[in-house]
C-alpha cells in the first residue's frame, strides 16, 4: 500500500524524488504550502489530504492537538534522504494506515458458478452454506 507523504519543512526535499521512485506520492511542505507554514496549517493539510507526515519536530506527537494526524517521527535531523525514504517505503508495505476500510465488491453468484438460492447447492454434491448456523 502506497503512502501519501508530506515532507515537513525539516526534511530534505531530496526525499520526495526517493518516494516516487518507491510508489509512494511525496510532496513537500515547501512546495505545497510554502516556507514558514504553521505546524496547525502543516497538520490541517496533511489531515484534509490524507497525508503521512514524516518530521523531526516532536511538536507533532501531541495526541491533543495533532490526535488526527499520521506522524512518521524520527529524531533527528541527520537521516540521509535516501534512507528516510527507503524506511517510508518499507513502513508503507508493512503498515497500512489507519482509516476507513476499502469498499468490499462481491463477484456475481452466478458469474462466479454460486447459486443465489441459499438452500440450493452451488455445486451438485455439496452443502448449502450456513449463516448463524442455519442453512
Amino acid at each position: 500500500m502506497a503512502y501519501r507523504v508530506l515532507c515537513d519543512e525539516n526534511v530534505d526535499p531530496q526525499v520526495t524524488r526517493y518516494l516516487e521512485k518507491e510508489g509512494n506520492v511525496g510532496v513537500h511542505v515547501r512546495d505545497e504550502l510554502g516556507t514558514g507554514t504553521t505546524d496547525a496549517e502543516i497538520a490541517r493539510y496533511a489531515a484534509e489530504n490524507n497525508y503521512v507526515l514524516p518530521t523531526n519536530d516532536s511538536d507533532f506527537l501531541d495526541e491533543e492537538e495533532y490526535g488526527n494526524l499520521k506522524v512518521l517521527y524520527f529524531p533527528d535531523n541527520r537521516t540521509l534522504a535516501y534512507d528516510l525514504a527507503s524506511l517510508v517505503a518499507k513502513n508503507s508495505l508493512t503498515l497500512p494506515l489507519p482509516g476507513p476500510p476499502a469498499p468490499e465488491t462481491f463477484p456475481d453468484p452466478e458469474e462466479a458458478g454460486l447459486s443465489r438460492s441459499p438452500t440450493k447447492p452451488a455445486h451438485p454434491g455439496t452443502a448449502p452454506p450456513l449463516i448463524n448456523g442455519k442453512p
